[in-house]
């Protein structure tokens, strides 16, 4: 199996269903964030206005934050994926390890004329792997799909983004990513580029939905 990355807007894009929380099911107390400090490299902060993909000022190696008391409060009611231990993040690594981060908030995108949630996965504008073909971001793309009836969307800086469909929601049950611009608002209004079919390994591992997106 193998599948799609890149995009955002400075700033939250998140367009996060009410009464969403970021913590909301989590399961393994046993995950702590340790050392890790990738969302404050990578995911973007409105109320500090810091853009995705840039390190945070108040940044301290090894030391966590410099202003942790008093951080903004989308900052402290934030959660990573991997730390609220989603079960479709069970086969993530911690962001620290990964290169990445999964966000606990979707954003919606317009595909073939409808709207489709997104989980997002924040990396690098500078990161040159293939991330839709990450072991740990298909097995995650293809539970959301599963469980949430949503696609993947790989972010990379601001302005590129890769939407990954995992079988369960395309039509004709395999991966497919599409290259796009993003909007200055967030998401993928509109601005689909044409799409690049991804090779798989193996049959898909369920049929697709009816009138799931093509």
């Amino acid at each position: 199996m193998s599948g799609p990355s890149k995009q955002e807007p400075s700033g939250w894009s998140h367009n996060a269903p009410s009464g969403t929380s970021a913590l909301q099911g989590r399961e393994d107390v046993s995950r702590q964030c340790g050392t890790c400090q990738a969302c404050c490299s990578i995911v973007p902060v409105g109320a500090l206005k810091k853009p995705a993909a840039t390190r945070c000022e108040h940044q301290r190696f090894k030391s966590g934050c410099a202003i942790y008391a008093r951080r903004p409060f989308e900052c402290a009611l934030w959660s990573c994926a991997w730390l609220a231990a989603w079960p479709e993040a069970a086969a993530l690594r911690r962001p620290d390890r990964a290169g990445y981060v999964v966000d606990v908030l979707p954003d919606s995108v317009m595909l073939n004329g409808r709207e489709l949630l997104v989980a997002q996965v924040w990396t690098t504008p500078d990161d040159k792997r293939e991330l839709p073909n990450d072991a740990g971001v298909q097995a995650f793309a293809l539970e959301v799909a599963v469980r949430r009836r949503w696609g993947t969307l790989i972010r990379h800086g601001n302005e590129r983004g890769t939407l990954l469909i995992a079988p369960p929601l395309s039509a004709d049950g395999e991966w497919w990513a599409k290259e796009a611009a993003l909007s200055p608002a967030g998401g993928l209004y509109g601005h689909l580029r044409p799409e690049k079919r991804l090779a798989i390994m193996g049959e898909p591992s369920r049929a697709p939905a009816e009138g799931a997106p093509s």
